[in-house]
């Protein structure tokens, strides 16, 4: 009973994916046509959405850098790309996003024992900066097509939760920015001291005042990520020609802006069945069927997965040198108390 307990959020999110899969399939002949476009897809076009979206990994672990260095954290980019693509791995394969930053924060904080409050921050606030590039995108799309992404009920109930979600989103950035002055004006320093890990609550208070003091390099990832997004965006619509899907690469891009912020949501398996629904609606406002959206939908997913496997080939590799000890995990210990971590690869530390 208590296993089933601590697994209801992933039960139910397994159950979510599999009931949205079941009814999207029921009908046999819509089955069938949706694997008749994967069976006549042009792989070309695969190929260069494929090719683009290896570009958002490689600008992806850049924009990782930049707020390393914020924090005083010098990791070459031939340490850090093999630990993002490891967490890209892990993100497709372990239900979601949350266990890449898991094992991202993981090993980063292996390498960087000495600031490893800042270092596994710095995963968690490229998601966030990340999130809010895609959220730009959607933002203007929907600012400038309003009128086209909510002419239907579904889609129009789609949206509204999309600029509930970014609302939500902006107010937790700028609340999280702002708590080290209201953590030094409000006494809630005095609190922290009776807490465990009070050490650590005030490195993670410090790493978020970097973050708050380097507005320039703020933008600077900010951009990044409306970069990388739009390569994303570049690369569904590859998917699209792929199977002569009729549409804009602008409709691709205002459509896969929204969906890609409301799959964000922990609500289903990786958006697995969640993801295909949305697409379903938004492009049947283009009169496209839902066997060749559902197509549309998972191959872009697709592509994913597969660089998800390749990032499995650089775990795999430095899985081989891992000793049997265990990890020490972000937060159990201060910064300063650290002297050195056993589990992780050696060759991704900094010795």
């Amino acid at each position: 009973m208590g296993f089933l307990r601590k697994q209801l959020g992933l039960i139910l999110r397994i159950l979510f994916s599999g009931l949205l899969l079941s009814f999207l399939v029921h009908n046999k002949e819509n089955l069938y046509k949706c694997g008749g476009y994967f069976q006549h897809a042009r792989p070309g076009w695969l190929l260069a959405g494929f090719v683009l979206l290896g570009m958002t990994m490689v600008l992806g672990t850049y924009r990782w850098r930049i707020l390393l260095h914020i924090q005083g954290i010098d990791l070459s980019y031939s340490k850090l790309f093999p630990m993002n693509m490891i967490g890209q791995f892990f993100s497709t394969f372990l239900l979601g996003v949350t266990g890449g930053d898991v094992m991202k924060i993981y090993y980063v904080t292996y390498a960087t024992p000495e600031k490893r409050s800042a270092a596994g921050l710095s995963v968690i606030y490229d998601r966030i900066l990340g999130l809010l590039g895609i959220m730009v995108w959607g933002l203007c799309f929907t600012a400038t097509r309003y009128s086209f992404l909510t002419s239907s009920p579904n889609t129009r109930r789609c949206v509204l939760a999309f600029l509930l979600i970014c609302a939500a989103a902006v107010g937790g950035i700028v609340f999280a920015l702002c708590l080290p002055w209201i953590r030094r004006n409000s006494g809630l320093w005095k609190l922290e001291q009776k807490l465990p890990f009070h050490r650590t609550l005030e490195n993670l208070s410090d790493a978020f005042e970097r973050y708050a003091k380097s507005p320039l390099q703020n933008l600077i990832v900010l951009g990044i990520s409306v970069f990388i997004h739009g390569c994303l965006f570049l690369a569904m619509y590859m998917v699209a020609r792929a199977i002569d899907l009729p549409a804009s690469f602008l409709k691709v891009a205002a459509i896969t802006s929204i969906v890609n912020v409301l799959i964000a949501v922990p609500i289903s398996i990786s958006g697995l069945g969640f993801r295909e629904q949305l697409y379903v609606f938004f492009l049947a406002l283009i009169n496209i069927s839902a066997p060749q959206a559902m197509a549309f939908s998972l191959m872009g997913w697709g592509l994913n997965v597969v660089w998800g496997l390749l990032g499995g080939c650089f775990f795999m590799r430095y899985k081989k040198h891992a000793p049997s000890s265990s990890p020490v995990l972000v937060g159990q210990e201060s910064d300063s108390d650290i002297k050195a971590v056993s589990w992780p690869p050696h060759s991704i530390s900094d010795s």
